[in-house]
C-alpha cells in the first residue's frame, strides 16, 4: 500500500495536456506540462488535452478525417434541411471547430460538451438562417458563418455562471449551401425563367 501510494504521488503531464487536480473532491489547482506532485489517495488528477482542435459536424459526417470526398451524407437531413426567412428550404451543412479554454470548467460545469455544442450550434444556425432570405445565405457564406460563430460563443458563455463553459469556438465554416435534391429542379426552372 506504501509503495503504491509512493508511485501513485508523481504524475507526468504530456505538452499538449494540462492537469486538474481535486484535493478531497474540492478544486485544488491546474498544472502544466510535467513531471508533478500530488498527494496519493487524497488528490485526485484529471488529464485535459488543451491543443487538439475538436469539430462537430452537421448535415454530413466525414468516413475517414481528412479526406473531402469521403463524406456520407445520408441520413442526417433533420440537422442540415432549414427554412429561410422567404420561405424556402435550404440544405446546410458546416462544421463547428473548439478547443478547450478553462480545463475545471470544462471537466465539471457541463455534463456534455459535445451535445451542448451540437444543440447550440443547430438551434443558431436555423435562427440565423431563418432570418435571412434564400439568395442572400447562397451568397454569404462569410458572412454567415462570422454570425453563428459569434452567436454560438455568446449562448455557451451565457448558460453557464459566471460565462465559463470552458470552450472556446475557433471556427464556423459553411461546407455546402444549396436547395435539397428533390427542389432542385424546380429551383432551376425559377433560375431559367429569371434569365
Amino acid at each position: 500500500l506504501v509503495l503504491q501510494g509512493v508511485y501513485s504521488s508523481f504524475f507526468k503531464i504530456a505538452p499538449s495536456e494540462v492537469g486538474v487536480i481535486l484535493r478531497l473532491g474540492e478544486y485544488s489547482r491546474t498544472t502544466p506540462p510535467g513531471l508533478h506532485f500530488k498527494i496519493p489517495y487524497i488528490d485526485h488528477l484529471y488529464k485535459v488535452d488543451v491543443a487538439n482542435i475538436r469539430k462537430e459536424e452537421f448535415g454530413f459526417r466525414s468516413r475517414f478525417p481528412g479526406q473531402q470526398n469521403n463524406i456520407d451524407r445520408r441520413g442526417y437531413d433533420l440537422e442540415s434541411l432549414m427554412l429561410t426567412a422567404d420561405k424556402n428550404v435550404i440544405n446546410v451543412a458546416w462544421i463547428v471547430q473548439y478547443r478547450v479554454a478553462d480545463p475545471y470548467a470544462f471537466l465539471f460545469k457541463v455534463a456534455n460538451v459535445q451535445q451542448a455544442i451540437r444543440d447550440i450550434s443547430e438551434s443558431v444556425t436555423r435562427r440565423i438562417v431563418g432570418n435571412m432570405d434564400f439568395d442572400y445565405v447562397l451568397s454569404n457564406r462569410d458572412l454567415l458563418a462570422a454570425s453563428v460563430k459569434s452567436e454560438l460563443q455568446t449562448q455557451l458563455d451565457g448558460l453557464f455562471p459566471k460565462g465559463l463553459s470552458g470552450i472556446s469556438i475557433g471556427t464556423v465554416q459553411f461546407q455546402d449551401i444549396n436547395p435539397p435534391d428533390t427542389v432542385k429542379p424546380a429551383f432551376n426552372e425559377v433560375n431559367e425563367a429569371d434569365q
